[in-house]
């Protein structure tokens, strides 16, 4: 396919508004009066504060003016010729942070609702000034006014040390939130967000995770793991002795600029910033990041290198891969600096990426990693704790330690400032006492009605599974099931009910629904048909015809006859509310984004349109790393800043009234597909719609800006039928043709593909992203590792082919719709996962009973 032709339509709407940031055009006046600054006189708003300020990107400082209005925030910079011009209206805030710039508290950090943040510094007589200017305009969808708070406070505020002590988030998610908490920073590359080093074996061929000698002590500073370098430090220590400089075990830190450029040099911007950095040119080959083995033995044996890694290390294999033929030198040895070397039991960098993240989390580090913490962002940072842990830096690396303002030698003051900025800031202290341990696994119990490899009802022993089958109240045909086309399962907190509610919809368009741990028969209510008749080839296929709103309260239709996608209000008429017609043909798929946030339809007329899902206000929980884990997606899949086009009133909350669902006008038309779209999937976590053609061309566009991002095709040239995106930011494909499912990445790596020799007819992923679950015309649910797609357990089959599927709320247990209108229920049961597990914890015990080894050879 030509990309040139690939395009989208953004469609003006009384109800989506411009862009959350967009280049100011400046004019070419006069003015003198800076309170009015370069902008248009006609805008309808007032100006509530002036004052000059740097944005801070990365390494780049910026320096401009920052002007408050009434309705947005403006950023001029000084620089008639800088590309940083923008303007960003109040009511897309989502979060405003106190922060640190050069150890000083002159900074603010700003969250969008888009997933954006921009750093923003300024003199620290005016930076209450701003804060203020912003509490009082009182933007409405803040989330959290946090500018008021310290570090201990904002972290106290959000619960993450109690979510994370029940297991409710993982390992890596906490130590983003803490790093978010503690200041450090993407848009600031003086301080990072730090990780730590968890394995420490780079040359075995094969790696247990399960075996607690791989992994590094966390109880110990990296400085501290080898003891003959330790007693070198400690001496010196002992006999250090200087009237104004305070004793320190390192000279360097374990977290700087030259540590983020040393691990990040073969991505941009980052190659710009190290060839800067170096005034002009790399470092020496010899000293350039080239092999992990390597890199892990001058850590251990250095006493100048004492450096963690970069959350890097846990999601993105790119930055180890040599894309973009940097020409990095040849070492003294003649050997030719390209893409890192990896330890003999990673065979790609994926590979690499994704045992690291196991093994962060693993029941080992999540026993241990509040030793790391205690270190990093806690009681052992400072002071006489920190002594007895050997975790002692230069003073100038800890908040507080000189007032730089009240410097008044020019050249003393730049000095510190320079040291400051390129070697290491210490973390903001976030605990003063130990932290917590994290509570043990819970093992959940096994269902009493459940049967080895095969499927039973779930929770109730007055429930058959043949008195499940579903049939239509007024069909022709009596007592004659149709398929089910659509099973969905809702989560009694986000449907305000006592119990979890599920619901199915048939081929002849009837809903049923019924509560989860009741008998069926008892608790099951068939209502009205859904929507106008369907169009048959859309019918026949049946598949993401419907979607259901995570509030239980509307469902949406394609495949009709006008070319309409329909919201319906599930009550006891099923009314329908609207009919939206941006479509030149029929609606072959729709799909809701995993959060619920966004309705996605794709046509045969080759389009994709992206609607907003309307919300009003309401108390609805939602969790605190949503936006840490949109920054680190976004990352994933490039360093820049992704686009922004969400309403305002799509936050948290309930869905509004019971008039209309999705506005008159869609955020986006996507342009681009050459056949029929048959496939769809999105999530705003990752900004990522995909859609999947019927010439086997699978799209990727943002969801907020409907930017075109690449288009990757099936293996074996297929149609795009079934399109799965999995929380971790990897995409599964299948054509019915030829039976492949493939496995990529967001940046379209293939990873994997196998021969299902199966037509599927849905690919679910467990919310962990470990396990893909699927099913189709063979009668069996299949479950498979995501990573290299092997099957780790078929059930027996059913009676019928298998047309529709979900996970029920406890991410443990399927719903099933099959063809003869029989609803079924499979049990991921512990054995299953523990098999699993046993795998991707390095065990050798399921490999060796298919004659199969981990052994990973590295060409």
């Amino acid at each position: 396919m030509d990309t040139n032709k690939s395009s989208s339509s953004s469609t003006p709407s009384s109800t989506v508004s411009e862009s959350d940031w967009e280049t100011v055009t400046k004019t070419n006046n006069n003015q003198s009066d800076e309170n009015t600054l370069l902008f248009s006189k006609e805008r309808q708003e007032k100006t509530q504060c002036v004052i000059d300020c740097e944005l801070i990107n990365q390494l780049d400082m910026i320096p401009g003016t920052l002007e408050i209005t009434t309705a947005h925030i403006y950023f001029v910079p000084k620089d008639d010729e800088s590309p940083h011009q923008y303007k960003w209206k109040l009511d897309t805030i989502q979060e405003i942070y106190k922060r640190r710039y050069l150890l000083r508290y002159t900074a603010i950090e700003i969250f969008l609702l888009s997933r954006k943040n921009y750093l923003i510094n300024c003199s620290q007589h005016f930076i209450d000034t701003v804060l203020q200017t912003i509490s009082s305009l009182n933007p409405p969808n803040i989330q959290m006014h946090a500018y008021s708070m310290t570090p201990q406070q904002l972290l106290k505020k959000s619960r993450a040390t109690q979510l994370w002590r029940r297991r409710q988030i993982s390992n890596f998610e906490y130590l983003i939130m803490l790093n978010t908490f503690a200041n450090r920073t993407y848009n600031d590359l003086t301080q990072y967000p730090v990780f730590p080093w968890i394995i420490k074996d780079y040359t075995s061929n094969t790696i247990q995770l399960n075996n607690p000698r791989i992994y590094r002590d966390l109880s110990k500073p990296i400085g501290a793991l080898d003891q003959n370098r330790l007693n070198n430090l400690l001496e010196r220590y002992d006999s250090f002795n200087d009237p104004y400089i305070p004793k320190f075990h390192y000279g360097s830190h374990y977290s700087s600029v030259g540590t983020v450029l040393y691990y990040l040099i073969r991505l941009e911007p980052f190659t710009t910033f190290s060839i800067q950095l170096q005034s002009g040119q790399f470092d020496l080959p010899d000293r350039l990041f080239h092999s992990l083995d390597t890199t892990w033995h001058n850590i251990m044996l250095s006493n100048s290198d004492v450096k963690e890694l970069i959350p890097e290390f846990y999601y993105q294999p790119e930055f180890l891969k040599n894309n973009n033929r940097v020409d990095l030198g040849i070492k003294q040895s003649g050997e030719h600096l390209n893409h890192v070397l990896l330890p003999p039991w990673a065979s790609t960098p994926e590979e690499f990426v994704r045992i690291n993240r196991e093994a962060l989390e693993s029941d080992y580090v999540s026993d241990h990693l509040h030793e790391w913490i205690d270190l990093i962002f806690g009681y052992k940072q400072t002071g006489i704790e920190a002594e007895r842990a050997h975790n002692v830096f230069y003073y100038l690396t800890y908040e507080g330690a000189v007032d730089i303002d009240k410097i008044d030698d020019p050249t003393l003051k730049k000095s510190i400032e320079t040291q400051i900025s390129n070697f290491g800031q210490t973390p903001s202290q976030l605990f003063k006492q130990a932290h917590p341990t994290r509570e043990p696994r819970r093992i959940v119990p096994r269902f009493a009605l459940w049967r080895d490899n095969a499927f039973a009802s779930y929770a109730s022993t007055l429930v058959r599974p043949d008195e499940l089958a579903l049939v239509e109240p007024n069909n022709s045909a009596a007592h004659v099931a149709s398929p089910i086309y659509h099973v969905q399962a809702f989560n009694q907190d986000l449907i305000a009910q006592p119990q979890d509610k599920m619901m199915v919809v048939s081929a002849h368009r009837y809903l049923y629904q019924f509560l989860l741990n009741k008998p069926l028969r008892a608790s099951m209510v068939s209502m009205n048909a859904v929507g106008n008749p369907m169009e048959s080839s859309t019918l026949d296929r049946g598949v993401q015809c419907y979607a259901i709103s995570h509030d239980a309260k509307w469902l949406f239709s394609g495949g009709h006859f006008d070319k309409s996608v329909k919201c319906t209000l599930i009550n006891n008429q099923l009314l329908p509310k609207q009919s939206l017609f941006h479509h030149k043909d029929i609606v072959s798929c729709i799909a809701l984004s995993h959060d619920g946030r966004y309705l996605v339809s794709g046509s045969l007329d080759c389009t994709v349109v992206i609607y907003p899902i309307l919300f009003s206000g309401g108390n609805t929980s939602r969790r605190i790393t949503t936006v840490i884990r949109n920054k680190v997606s976004s990352d994933a899949s490039s360093h820049g800043n992704g686009g922004a086009d969400i309403h305002p009133e799509a936050r948290s909350g309930y869905l509004t009234g019971d008039n209309a669902i999705l506005p008159d006008q869609p955020n986006h038309v996507l342009y681009g597909h050459e056949a029929p779209v048959i496939s769809l999937d999105a999530d705003a976590d990752l900004d990522t719609v995909l859609s999947g053609g019927a010439d086997g061309s699978c799209l990727i566009h943002s969801l907020r800006e409907g930017r075109y991002v690449r288009t990757i095709r099936t293996v074996g040239g297929g149609r795009v039928d079934v399109l799965r995106l999995s929380g971790d930011g990897h995409i599964l494909m299948h054509s019915m043709m030829d039976g492949l499912l493939s496995v990529h990445t967001l940046n379209g790596e293939l990873l994997k593909h196998v021969q299902t020799e199966d037509s599927l007819r849905f690919i679910m992923v467990t919310p962990d992203s470990k396990y893909v679950i699927c099913g189709g015309s063979k009668r069996c649910i299949s479950v498979r590792r995501l990573c290299d797609l092997y099957e780790l357990h078929c059930f027996e089959e059913c009676a019928s082919e298998i047309r529709s599927a979900c996970l029920l709320p406890d991410g443990r247990n399927i719903m099933v719709g099959t063809q003869d209108g029989t609803v079924l229920f499979y049990a991921l049961d512990n054995k299953i996962l523990e098999q699993a597990e046993e795998f991707d914890m390095g065990s050798l015990n399921l490999l060796d009973s298919h004659g199969l080894s981990i052994t990973s050879i590295v060409e």
